[in-house]
């Protein structure tokens, strides 16, 4: 069974640091983010996206 996590702030700075290493130990991630925030770099990764 894979371990989740569920992220606040997943595209700032701590969190999509945070993001990236948990999805390398094969973590199922959810991140929330803001409608303004740029998602180029976490739409990249396996990652459920809620806004």
């Amino acid at each position: 069974m894979a371990k989740s996590a569920f992220v606040t702030g997943g595209t700032g700075f701590i969190g999509i640091n945070l993001v990236k290493q948990l999805v390398d130990k094969d973590w199922d991630v959810t991140a929330l983010h803001r409608a303004q925030s740029d998602l180029s770099t976490i739409k990249q990764l396996p990652v459920t996206l809620v806004e």
